[in-house]
């Protein structure tokens, strides 16, 4: 960034600041700014000199690392964007802000299945996941309760790179199995929701 630049920026912000903090105080309680390079920390030690001293720890600078991490510190994840890391979808018609999400932690170098047990046949089990800081396998897959019917993989393992959604419609007693494998030396925390919905097979349809 060009000196000129961050000069014409600087006085922006001076008077962005100086109307907000003057006038309207209660506006802001925390600015959030995320994906921030690493020139960026240098002009924020610039740009705290112009706030109050109250107003500099309502600013937090995210590197994109660590952005779905900061977030959730503010944000549930049922509320957060599946952009950011989070569950919420734009029009979403299969779960609501309403239905809270379940959380289990995956130490490094280790596997966890979650584990969904379905007792009644004739509905369909749809779900979400997603997991802080990514890096990490899954697979999914129905294991029914009868040793005589067949495992039914829905997700061969392959890496987690943004939150998922999936569905399966349930004809058998069993149990939905997420297995997340992490091979990091980091402990990772996966979020996860559920639900169940009462389906009637097409082929009833053409009866």
């Amino acid at each position: 960034m060009q000196s000129q630049s961050v000069k014409e920026m600087r006085g922006v912000l001076r008077s962005t600041f100086w109307m907000v903090q003057n006038h309207y105080p209660e506006l802001v309680h925390r600015h959030i700014i995320l994906n921030v390079p690493l020139w960026y920390y240098t002009f924020h030690l610039l740009l705290l000199r112009l706030l109050h001293q109250s107003d500099k720890s309502k600013f937090t600078l995210v590197r994109p690392a660590k952005v779905t991490k900061t977030l959730l510190k503010f944000i549930d994840p049922e509320d957060l964007p599946v952009e950011y890391g989070g569950l919420l979808r734009e029009n979403d018609e299969e779960f609501s802000t309403l239905e809270k999400v379940s959380e289990v932690f995956v130490r490094g170098n280790t596997a966890k299945s979650i584990r969904i047990p379905i007792a009644e046949p004739g509905a369909t089990v749809v779900w979400d996941l997603t997991v802080v800081g990514w890096d990490v396998s899954y697979k999914e897959e129905f294991v029914p309760e009868d040793e005589g019917s067949y495992k039914v993989l829905l997700q061969r393992s392959k890496k987690l790179s943004e939150s998922v959604r999936n569905s399966y419609y349930i004809n058998e007693p069993g149990e939905l199995v997420i297995t997340i494998r992490n091979p990091t030396f980091k402990k990772k925390r996966v979020l996860y929701r559920t639900k169940f919905k009462p389906t009637v097979p097409m082929y009833l349809f053409f009866k």
